[in-house]
């Protein structure tokens, strides 16, 4: 089986979330040694609480008991591609006097041709067939 993120996993192993993959070695004195699996990983340190509803609650820890994904990777993923998009999807656009003037220089300048443009749009549509 193939998990959401893209690694493989063998059908006895769909009872274990990926986060078990990683690991961190103790030391005695409770400080942590990065490993192979966490080197490079970028700390968090952020923290959200968040309230929901017994059936909210449901729904989503169904979906982390197929894909064996933890809550927190689960709602961070989702979380971060939604502000995403609604960043993308955003209609007023703040700029300062110098991004103003770039952007009216490229709206400004005459259209240079594009062959395969000309081309693409000299070929009827398919629903002028």
């Amino acid at each position: 089986m193939v998990t959401s993120d893209g690694r493989e996993r063998a059908a006895a192993d769909l009872g274990t979330p990926p986060r078990a993959e990683l690991h961190r070695s103790a030391l005695a004195d409770g400080m942590y040694t990065n490993s192979a699996y966490t080197s490079g990983v970028e700390t968090k340190s952020g923290r959200w609480h968040l309230r929901v509803t017994a059936a909210q609650d449901a729904v989503v820890r169904r979906v982390l008991d197929v894909t064996g994904e933890s809550l927190n990777d689960y709602v961070v993923r989702h979380a971060v591609q939604a502000a995403e998009a609604d960043l993308a999807d955003r209609r007023v656009f703040v700029l300062d006097d110098a991004a103003w003037t770039d952007l009216q220089a490229l709206l400004d300048r005459p259209p240079s041709p594009k062959p395969e443009l000309a081309r693409l749009l000299a070929n009827p549509s398919i629903l002028e067939r």
